[in-house]
């Protein structure tokens, strides 16, 4: 059993795909008059129970007035700051766009799971981990960038390995 403690009030809790969709209401400031909290959604996060991880999450909105999903895509409907109302569609990025997203952030063992679990080929996962291990190797963590580049095993040439270490 996978568990997430969901903070703050909720105005909608709805499932996509295998993520997990919530509306929060906004917190109260301290020292603002009171308001209930129906007139103040304010943050909308996309949790992917999979692999760990928030996979969206914006305050950008004064106010989220609906939510509707469907098949391929999840819609809002919010109000600005200037009381504009724009209609969102949020849709998932491919694996790979996700993969490359993720490493860009340095968040390599996501990335890794993300390939692990859509089945990519042993290249691709060596790759993430030699990124991985030139990440740690840059900041001096030679003993966890060996574990990584122990994982490339098969598909790095062991010279470039080598060379880092001279």
């Amino acid at each position: 059993m996978i568990e997430h403690p969901l903070e703050n009030d909720k105005k909608y809790v709805k499932c996509f795909k295998n993520l997990i969709l919530s509306v929060d209401y906004k917190p109260r400031r301290v020292g603002s008059a009171e308001s209930t909290a129906d007139e103040a959604p304010s943050a909308l996060q996309i949790y992917d129970f999979a692999n760990g991880i928030t996979s969206y999450w914006t305050t950008s909105h004064t106010k989220i007035m609906q939510v509707e999903i469907e098949d391929d895509a999840v819609y809002y409907l919010a109000q600005n700051s200037n009381n504009s109302i724009v209609l969102c569609k949020l849709y998932e990025m491919e694996d790979n766009v996700k993969i490359h997203t993720l490493m860009r952030k340095s968040l390599f063992t996501e990335a890794k799971k993300i390939a692990n679990d859509a089945r990519f080929p042993a290249d691709i996962i060596a790759e993430i981990c030699k990124e991985h291990a030139d990440k740690l190797h840059s900041q001096r963590n030679y003993e966890e960038a060996i574990q990584q580049y122990k994982e490339t095993i098969g598909h790095l040439n062991p010279s470039y390995v080598i060379q880092r270490y001279i």
